[in-house]
């Protein structure tokens, strides 16, 4: 019997062992929940580059959630041992189904593909690549009927860290050659399954060839691929036992988690610890340009006494670096924009599906409409880290940022309205790149841009 985890998951049951760890049924002490525990095999454990990849992917995948997705719900850090902690589903993977069942019949399985695909599009959209797309990663219930769940999102791409491997199984021929995965690779994954599943349909196995075209800008989206199949499952074949369609789902804000537990320092914890000093040192101070907020503009424009942030050059290249310096860039002009106005610099630099942040620019507006002003709500950011494996076509990033207490004052100076500050606030924030820059896709962090 495995040993108590850090004094809260009690393992109760040995489920199976894989690739990466051995699997067990366990019970959270704290909450009486049952969960799974995934512990890495112990020559994981002596890589520290691993643990220190899993504990900064840590609050992406937390983060993540679909009713398609087991959710990750903590990781343990020992001296001697790495769990992942996450829900625990009854089911079999779709390889074990499939040897005890026999093929599915087209509907069937063009079902199951779809939504496969809706749950990576939800990853992708949160800047989270599966990187392991293949039956033993899907779990069916039992009886078949749903929901199917996608299982180890990361897992595997984050072992393997770019390591040339050669061809395997289902991933795509760039991730073999030690390419790092993307959201393409995962489509050319999710096509070699719909093709191993379905190998004699001629409308699925259209829709399998452009999954696996061999130049990743040929291959659709998960979202693409998902809508085709949904459209074409009333004309095939067989029973559809599979729930109706969930729509995708964004991730939703990010529970606060534990820290990972430590016993004793180790080399682990060393690592961890070096992790945790970087973040501390790395605090940058930096708000936006100030103006003279004491009073209101007339008829509701908002004062142009002081100009907007300047992009810094750094921020403007597609790169590490540069998304780091745009997250910088965006909440000074975040600041510029609470402070003026002037809201139109910020809309520049943020895409139309950020809903958190077009409600904010909305409530700046209607702050200065008829002469009104707000005062205070400086952004001051502390940090900014990648928030998982790097991933440039929709990076997540988590900013360590301080707000003053705002208010909200009319044109004769009485107030509206406060809100309270922010101190030490972790704010998840998607970038991508489009029309030759950064802009921010979305904020998955409620309250943040208030």
């Amino acid at each position: 019997m495995l040993r108590t985890l850090g004094d809260r998951y009690q393992p109760t049951e040995f489920v199976g062992g894989g690739e990466t760890g051995d699997v067990w049924q366990a019970v959270d002490r704290v909450t009486g929940r049952p969960v799974a525990l995934k512990v890495l095999h112990s020559r994981l454990v002596t890589d520290l580059r691993l643990v220190d990849r899993l504990l900064r992917s840590r609050s992406a995948l937390t983060a993540l959630w679909h009713p398609h997705i087991v959710q990750l719900l903590d990781l343990v850090v020992e001296e001697d041992s790495v769990a992942l902690v996450t829900e625990l589903v009854d089911g079999t993977d779709l390889r074990q189904w499939l040897a005890e069942h026999g093929p599915m019949a087209p509907a069937q399985a063009a079902e199951v593909v779809a939504t496969v695909a809706d749950a990576l599009d939800t990853a992708h959209r949160a800047g989270v690549v599966h990187g392991d797309v293949k039956p033993s990663n899907i779990l069916v219930p039992p009886p078949y009927g749903g929901p199917i769940r996608v299982t180890d999102f990361a897992l595997a791409m984050l072992v393997r860290a770019g390591r040339r491997t050669g061809p395997v199984g289902h991933l795509a021929p760039e991730v073999a050659d030690g390419a790092i995965p993307t959201a393409s690779s995962d489509i050319y994954s999710l096509g070699m399954l719909l093709r191993e599943l379905v190998p004699d349909s001629p409308e699925l196995l259209a829709i399998a060839q452009r999954c696996i075209a061999p130049s990743e800008g040929l291959r659709p989206s998960a979202a693409d691929v998902s809508d085709r199949l949904w459209k074409v499952i009333p004309t095939l074949p067989g029973p559809v036992k599979a729930p109706a369609r969930t729509a995708a789902l964004v991730p939703r804000t990010p529970v606060r988690q534990p820290p990972p537990r430590r016993t004793r320092a180790t080399g682990i914890a060393a690592a961890v610890a070096v992790v945790v000093v970087g973040v501390l040192v790395a605090v940058w101070a930096l708000s936006g340009p100030r103006s003279d907020t004491s009073g209101g503009t007339q008829n509701g424009t908002p004062p142009t006494t002081v100009g907007a942030p300047v992009l810094p050059a750094a921020a403007a290249t597609r790169s590490e670096r540069g998304a780091n310096e745009f997250v910088r860039h965006w909440f000074a002009t975040l600041t510029y924009a609470e402070q003026t106005g002037d809201t139109a610099p910020l809309d520049r630099i943020t895409g139309p599906a950020c809903a958190q942040c077009r409600t904010a620019m909305e409530t700046i507006r209607s702050a200065y409409a008829d002469g009104g002003s707000l005062r205070g709500g400086v952004y001051v950011v502390r940090s900014v880290a990648v928030n998982s494996l790097l991933n440039l076509e929709r990076p997540v990033y988590e900013a360590t940022v301080d707000r003053g207490d705002r208010s909200s004052v009319d044109r004769a100076g009485a107030l509206r309205s406060t809100l309270p500050g922010l101190s030490f606030s972790n704010c998840i924030l998607v970038l991508e790149w489009a029309d030759g820059g950064w802009r921010v896709f979305e904020v998955t962090s409620v309250g943040c841009v208030a």
